[in-house]
């Protein structure tokens, strides 16, 4: 019986499908509320201009015509003064409030004007050329909106009450539904108080082109800006599968290193015990051999030690970094200047020079295993001795990062520096340039810090030195 094999799972095709639908909802979202704001902050802008324009109207007619205050023609439109209080004829009167109707008649784009006195009735009506009723469909609303304009105190704004959305008016006779804009801007009295409230309908084409134009270009932006979103995930994704591919195959290549280290670890517990017990009886008959033959048995004890120095640090590096393991806070200067101390005979001997920088500042306790973290400052520091055996100077320097909650060691040397090639392989394990090296201990440096939720990091030009830095987690 031929059983098809299941289709492999297709990451790619599937992080694309979803980085589109949803980019393409996110993109819509976003457009959609941008163009409603972009309508109802240009559709308001407009009502307010309308709502200076009127007011500017009723002001400089009664300016105009010798009244007492400003707000004279708002008064007599709303029925809260008489032409006598104002100091002018009744045809006077009458002549200013035609002027301010003929104003209203050319506003642009008005098709219906009404004007309401306080009282609430309507006191003057006019419908533009073509519409000879008044739009039914808007009676239920003009009680709300006519109380709210009623209602308003003078702030010294600029207001207008009303649908910032255009509606469609469908009641004119023989007329099709056409898109309009309602308003009902309130003049004030001299106590601020509302006396006349001004209700316009307008058919603002120009206006609603813009808004359109505008609208149109939303989503054409939105549009271009997911499909280069989605086009970059797609080359991130594509480029992540192909590296995925590459780890795997590399993953299959190492699984035959992987049994090498496991027996390379077994023989290094094997052998340590013999070789202790080689460089003990060395030591024992060093003091008993001719003068001629101490030299071959100090040749023993020296390599003893080094395959000893060899097998302890193979044995730590094998060993799975737990994040927390004997975690505790260690003062850093401390064990900065223990490690210094400990290699003063070798600064004297090679010519080395010691600066300190910040370290006389007050640096709270870092988290950490205080001999890990020892060894880890002692193996870069072994270093840059190995790199100035003709002089030079060290210079370790601390510097306190409270923002980030880390404090961070620079330890520079004057040596012969790094290439290019060999900083991009420094943590590399078992990547030596030494003779006499394993190629491990920065590889022990970086997981020592980031065991602790720090770092390390290295810079370095050749013939130009090398500055290693080291961030650690401040405790607390």
């Amino acid at each position: 019986m031929d059983v098809s094999r299941p289709r492999p799972f297709n990451l790619l095709r599937w992080f694309s499908a979803l980085s589109f639908v949803i980019v393409a909802a996110a993109a819509a979202g976003t457009a959609a509320a941008l163009s409603h704001f972009l309508a109802a902050e240009i559709l308001h802008w407009d009502a307010a201009v309308t709502a200076e324009f009127i007011v500017s109207i009723a002001e400089t007619q009664s300016a105009y015509r010798g009244y007492h205050r400003k707000t004279g023609v708002a008064e007599l439109l709303g029925g809260t003064t008489t032409a006598a209080e104002l100091g002018i004829s009744e045809a006077a009167a009458r002549e200013s409030t035609a002027e301010f109707y003929d104003h209203m008649r050319a506003l642009p784009g008005a098709t219906f004007i009404r004007v309401y006195a306080r009282d609430r009735k309507i006191i003057w009506f006019y419908a533009a050329h073509g519409y000879e009723e008044e739009p039914a469909n808007a009676a239920d609303e003009t009680p709300q909106f006519l109380e709210k304009a009623f209602e308003l105190q003078d702030t010294g704004r600029f207001v207008a009450i009303g649908r910032w959305d255009y509606h469609v008016v469908e009641s004119l006779p023989g007329k099709p539904g056409r898109y309009f804009v309602e308003n009902y801007v309130p003049l004030y009295d001299t106590q601020g108080r509302t006396a006349a409230v001004v209700e316009i309908y307008k058919e603002p084409v120009g206006l609603l082109q813009g808004i359109r134009r505008g609208q149109t270009l939303v989503w054409s932006s939105l549009i271009a800006a997911g499909a280069l979103i989605v086009a970059t995930l797609f080359l991130v994704a594509r480029r992540a599968a192909i590296v995925m591919e590459d780890q795997q195959k590399r993953l299959v290549d190492s699984e035959t290193l992987v049994v090498i280290g496991e027996m390379a670890l077994a023989v290094a517990h094997g052998i340590r015990n013999p070789l202790a017990t080689i460089r003990c009886n060395a030591e024992l008959i060093l003091g008993e051999v001719p003068e001629g033959s101490k030299k071959q048995v100090q040749d023993v004890i020296r390599q003893a030690d080094r395959l000893s120095s060899w097998l302890r640090d193979l044995l730590v590096f094998s060993r799975p970094a737990e994040p927390d393991a004997a975690a505790e806070e260690v003062n850093l200067v401390e064990i900065l200047r223990e490690s210094v101390e400990s290699f003063a005979s070798r600064f004297a001997q090679a010519r080395i020079a010691v600066e300190w920088i910040g370290t006389d500042i007050e640096i709270p306790p870092v988290v950490g295993n205080r001999m890990l973290l020892l060894q880890a400052i002692n193996s870069i520091i072994a270093n840059a001795v190995e790199v100035m055996s003709d002089g030079g100077t060290l210079t370790v320097r601390c510097i306190l990062e409270l923002s980030r909650g880390r404090a961070r060691v620079v330890i520079a040397d004057t040596g012969r520096g790094m290439s290019q090639e060999r900083l991009a392989q420094a943590f590399k394990p078992f990547n030596t340039s030494k003779a006499s090296g394993l190629g491990i201990g920065l590889t022990l440096v970086k997981r020592t810090l980031e065991r602790y939720g720090g770092g390390v990091r290295i810079e370095s030009r050749e013939n130009m030195g090398t500055r290693v830095k080291l961030m650690l987690r401040i405790a607390g």
